[in-house]
């Protein structure tokens, strides 16, 4: 949760990495239409000059959803974006397309446990 909030804070923000300017380039061409049009396949690989950036630090889980739902109040208040250290310029939409498949990935390895707080059967 810390890793997709710092994703969402940095699109408002501006970005704290720089990818060098031909792996942009082909990330731009080639990429951005995927990442844009569905959820993202697990096992796709962080580029190392950005890890730094992203990866999280030891952070306890409550801190972790406070500062997610934080950070989607921020990105639903304000049409400020900046553009993608790797996918480039992007609107609003297009961003928040970008969030939701980024959040998709990380948040489809959640599984409900006696902690949850879900006692319910899923509807189906």
């Amino acid at each position: 949760t810390w890793h997709l909030a710092t994703t969402i804070d940095q699109s408002i923000d501006g970005w704290n990495v720089t990818v060098n300017p031909v792996m942009r380039f082909f990330a731009s061409v080639f990429a951005k239409k995927r990442f844009l049009a569905r959820a993202w396949p697990s096992g796709i690989q962080m580029p190392k000059g950005m890890q730094h950036a992203f990866l999280p630090p030891p952070t306890p889980d409550d801190e972790g959803v406070k500062a997610l739902r934080t950070a989607i109040d921020r990105l639903t208040s304000t049409d400020t974006r900046h553009a993608s250290p790797l996918l480039g310029e992007m609107s609003v939409e297009q961003y928040d397309r970008f969030h939701r498949n980024h959040a998709a990935m990380h948040l489809s390895h959640l599984v409900p446990n006696e902690h949850s707080g879900n006692d319910q059967a899923p509807a189906g």
